[in-house]
């Protein structure tokens, strides 16, 4: 009896490998929790204090003022470009925030401004900014990085109530919270962005800002 030939197929690989969907549902939870969050309708986020006044050149080489940023949800960070950690960390997860704005509300960036105070007088440079956020996946022109010849370490305590201090060896010492403000100028959270929930709570809180008139 002739023998039975039996043909081989390799067996096809998926790519929805459980490494792939891994990496895609840490990518998409916070959109899913934000949908969430949408959907129990919080309450409006509390108005904590008015932005502190300040008359400061961006890397762009212009001079504004709260005024000039009214009618514009702000998302507010604290940092210096040769931060060793902290800084490059919150910048990082600020790119899921442009993420899912690029991805859930794209109409929303002629009201959204990401807004930073420079925490290192002598370091920070206009030269310097560009390529801190570039190489961090944002995009420079969605950006407004306030540079001053003189410490905003004031501003940033007082104003803002967010802790910094000298330090011999780096230009600051800080917190990583980053604020967010209202489109009338108002203080209306900070917000630790430590883990996939908390960065949902900011979004939500962001989406709650940019419905309000």
């Amino acid at each position: 009896m002739a023998e039975e030939e039996v043909e081989f197929r390799a067996p096809t690989r998926s790519f929805f490998t459980p490494l792939h969907v891994a990496v895609l549902a840490v990518a998409l939870l916070p959109m899913v929790l934000t949908g969430v969050m949408v959907g129990r309708g919080e309450p409006p986020l509390p108005v904590l204090q008015p932005m502190p006044d300040f008359h400061l050149k961006n890397q762009h080489g212009e001079r504004l003022r709260p005024q000039d940023l009214e009618g514009k949800v702000l998302v507010v960070s604290f940092l210096f470009t040769h931060c060793p950690d902290v800084c490059p960390a919150t910048v990082s997860r600020l790119k899921t925030t442009a993420d899912w704005l690029d991805e859930k509300r794209p109409e929303a960036w002629k009201n959204f401004r990401f807004v930073a105070f420079s925490l290192d007088r002598r370091g920070d440079q206009p030269e310097t900014v560009k390529p801190f956020l570039e190489a961090r996946g944002h995009n420079n022109d969605r950006w407004d990085y306030f540079l001053s010849e003189e410490s905003l370490h004031p501003l940033v305590r007082e104003g803002f109530k967010i802790a910094v201090r000298e330090d011999d060896e780096m230009a600051a010492i800080h917190s990583d919270r980053v604020g967010l403000v209202g489109k009338r100028g108002q203080i209306r959270g900070y917000y630790e962005l430590g883990n996939t929930e908390q960065i949902a709570r900011f979004h939500h809180g962001i989406d709650q800002l940019l419905k309000e008139e």
